[in-house]
């Protein structure tokens, strides 16, 4: 097993477990990750195997911590490895209380588990919200159609002549 810095300065260090196949992903691409989380003490503090969904996030945002930003771009589809991330590149001197003490190493067991091209997020993107604008036009056209039934229904029970009740016959018999 080798170890790599990716940062240069030992900040983060990634040991590879799996190698993984196809292209890297590009900041901007969106990528779902499975993760373990652990401090150097082996407390576990999170994990997306546990809820049996990968963790999705946009590549090279800020979104997440500096240190996955910079070791994902190193890692192709389905490769597994474990991060050790100093508190520079994770949490600094603040940490994330009550999981994450300030300055602390964290390790990451990771898998990239999908990267999903910007054009392709976009594109479906796009098309929902195209679907999204025909449905709006839809339901407008219904409730237009809705009120003018209502209005002709109205305007029908508004001109019917009154019936002069005082010139007819009742149908009781005297």
């Amino acid at each position: 097993m080798s170890l790599l810095d990716i940062s240069g300065d030992g900040g983060v260090v990634k040991e590879l477990l799996s190698p993984g196949v196809g292209d890297l992903p590009t900041d901007g691409a969106i990528v779902d990750i499975h993760y373990v989380g652990k401090l150097l003490n082996g407390v576990e503090f999170d994990s997306s195997r546990t809820t049996g969904y990968p963790f999705t996030f946009e590549l090279g945002k800020g979104k997440v911590i500096k240190g996955w930003d910079i070791a994902v771009k190193t890692m192709n589809r389905g490769e597994r490895a474990i991060l050790t991330i100093k508190p520079d590149y994770a949490y600094g001197d603040e940490g994330s209380p009550p999981e994450i003490p300030p300055n602390a190493t964290l390790v990451f067991e990771v898998e990239l588990v999908e990267i999903k091209s910007i054009g392709v997020a976009r594109k479906k993107t796009d098309a929902v919200n195209a679907d999204l604008v025909r449905l709006a036009e839809v339901r407008r056209q219904r409730e237009e159609a809705a009120k003018k039934r209502e209005d002709d229904k109205k305007s029908k029970t508004q001109t019917k002549e009154p019936v002069d009740r005082a010139n007819t016959e009742s149908p009781v018999k005297k």
